[in-house]
């Protein structure tokens, strides 16, 4: 089958590879519909900083249908619309063991210590596939894991609807949170990015506000309720500057660089 290949570092090939379709009694074989380049799949690309394997099939947002199941498999059937859990933990650690898996000792990732959804078909454990409704769909289905990254920064902050709300980093993670901090009916948004091109297509698209940070305001119209959606220590330091006191950060965004005081 056709598949992505990441080898090493700034490597990466299509190719056709052997595909053996028999399965374990827990795993699934999934036909990929559609699977999103996540952040992160770039990062891993340019840097190989959580290259595990060589070679490896990357992709852990994706969806598609279930074309065979394993002899243990219960709470999935074939033709069911799934999309990945993208995260692959022991189930035997401490954190495990409380169910707080994304805590995991051992914790990786769809694609990363298995092959993921950048291939034709993809085999997982059924422990690493959430079954979606028929009605959504599977182009829309694989934006659901970004989505739910958005939605997990948001559910931290109580009261967002009274929340004069900044999101700085405008990728699709970005983008995500600002629609749906709206959808929840924040009072005000505004959003925030070096790249002026992309921040005044989305505020002009969207119809977002750009927040200026040269503006003076008033201390009750300062931002309380901050995501930083980037990979950049600049922008925590830019949001340090110009939130409210009192008001509460979300880290969305990954950075192996410093964050100076």
């Amino acid at each position: 089958m056709e598949a992505v290949r990441l080898y090493k570092k700034n490597l990466i090939k299509v190719e056709n590879i052997p595909f053996e379709d028999s399965l374990k009694d827990d795993q699934v074989l999934v036909e990929i519909a559609y699977a999103g380049i996540c952040g992160s799949d770039l990062h891993n690309y340019k840097t190989g900083c959580w290259i595990s394997r060589s070679p490896s099939t990357p992709g852990h947002e994706f969806s598609g249908k279930i074309l065979k199941i394993g002899k243990k498999v219960n709470s999935l059937k074939v033709n069911d619309h799934v999309i990945a859990d993208s995260r692959v933990f022991c189930e035997d650690c401490y954190y495990c063991k409380k169910n707080l898996y994304h805590l995991c000792l051992n914790l990786g990732f769809v694609g990363e210590l298995n092959d993921g959804g950048f291939a034709k078909f993809s085999i997982q454990k059924e422990k690493q596939l959430l079954k979606i409704s028929k009605s959504i769909d599977l182009k829309n289905a694989a934006l659901i894991e970004p989505l739910a990254v958005a939605l997990h920064a948001i559910s931290k902050f109580d009261n967002a609807k009274y929340n004069n709300v900044l999101i700085v980093g405008l990728g699709p993670i970005g983008v995500l949170s600002a629609l749906s901090v709206r959808e929840f009916g924040a009072k005000s948004i505004k959003i925030y990015d070096v790249n002026k091109h992309r921040l005044n297509k989305i505020s002009h698209q969207l119809n977002f506000d750009i927040f200026d940070p040269a503006e003076d305001i008033n201390e009750h119209e300062k931002p309380n309720f901050c995501i930083d959606a980037t990979n950049s220590p600049n922008a925590l330091q830019f949001i340090l500057n110009n939130i409210s006191k009192g008001g509460k950060i979300s880290l969305v965004g990954l950075t192996h660089k410093l964050i100076k005081k």
